[in-house]
């Protein structure tokens, strides 16, 4: 039942702004991507950096589980990409946004250059 209901929840979340990302994160292996691997799934993590940087968890005010994750493709949340911005990161630290992969909503975010 939570399977059912987490995946309508995925498809309800993805009809919400009307555009759905054209391609998944990182070949759908990304973090916290959706079960169809594209960052999508919860109306936050709708951001595709290209890879996880060192201090994207500093500048984004996070603990520090990003240092495990360096160099790999995450879709990240829009307050903790704003966030990174803010604090003197760029799009090129984190490889870049895969605008493809990330959603509308995410796409308005200063910064991801989409």
């Amino acid at each position: 039942l939570f399977a059912v209901m987490g995946r309508l929840g995925h498809i309800f979340s993805s009809l919400v702004d009307g555009v759905p990302p054209e391609s998944m994160c990182g070949d759908g292996k990304a973090g916290s991507a959706g079960t169809d691997g594209k960052c999508f799934g919860d109306g936050s993590h709708e951001i595709c950096i290209k890879r996880m940087a060192a201090d994207f968890c500093t500048k984004s005010n996070q603990s520090q589980w990003c240092e495990a994750e360096i160099g790999k493709p995450w879709c990240v949340c829009k307050e903790r990409f704003k966030s990174f911005i803010l604090a003197g990161g760029r799009a090129s630290d984190v490889g870049g946004v895969d605008c493809l992969a990330t959603s509308a909503e995410g796409k308005k975010v200063t910064g991801t250059n989409c």
